[in-house]
């Protein structure tokens, strides 16, 4: 008969093989991001140039020209967050879009795809100046494109539009973008333009705005 001691003694070698082997991401994971826990930067010029604080690999996504931004105070004028303080930013301060590229997302290895699912929005003049204790922008209306690409491809899967419409008020809320079906799934890329208009020949012309978003929704895939 096997005593307690002897069947630990057997076990132990499994135990400590278990312990060594290392853990496997899940095949999906999802993601709400809130950009709260941005971390701080200790440029002395971020309050006045957000650009020097891009957001790059956070959160299992490449942040391909994006910055992070708020957290300075309350909005006086501009666009609010939707949840907190914080949120990312692209085209704001004096790098107008352009200055990281075009805003891209794609995600980080060990992942291959993702899926999006919402986002708050909201679009500013492409200027927000922080003051001591505020943060102030203009609200402005925008077109917005998420343009999604499969893996491999180099045409479009989708391409969604969005607009963030202001109203005669100082402050304004952001809008929820939701996303359904196959529109953004599986996606390997996706592009982000903000536009003014179309012209006739189907080209954009690009907006003297910069585009916020915030609680951006997930999931990465294996």
């Amino acid at each position: 008969m096997y005593s307690a001691v002897t069947a630990i003694g057997l076990l132990s070698p499994l135990l400590r093989l278990a312990a060594a082997s290392p853990t496997s991401p899940a095949a999906h994971t999802t993601k709400l991001v809130t950009f709260e826990d941005a971390p701080v930067s200790t440029n002395p010029l971020s309050v006045l140039l957000p650009e020097v604080n891009p957001v790059g690999n956070y959160n299992g996504l490449s942040w391909s020209g994006f910055v992070f931004a708020g957290g300075q105070g309350p909005i006086v004028t501009g666009v609010i967050p939707h949840s907190g303080s914080h949120f990312a930013g692209y085209g704001l301060g004096s790098g107008a879009q352009g200055l990281f590229g075009a805003a891209v997302l794609t995600p980080l290895p060990p992942y291959k795809t993702f899926s999006m699912t919402s986002l708050y929005f909201g679009c500013v003049a492409n200027t927000v100046v922080a003051v001591p204790g505020a943060v102030v922008g203009i609200p402005a209306p925008c077109q917005v494109a998420f343009i999604a690409y499969l893996p491999g491809d180099a045409t479009p899967r989708y391409e969604v539009p969005e607009s963030f419409g202001v109203m005669n008020s100082p402050t304004m809320k952001m809008t929820q973008a939701k996303f359904t079906g196959e529109q953004l799934a599986g996606v390997e890329r996706v592009e982000i333009v903000v536009y003014d208009n179309v012209l006739p020949d189907g080209s954009v012309v690009a907006a003297l705005t910069a585009l916020l978003v915030d609680d951006v929704a997930y999931t990465l895939n294996m």
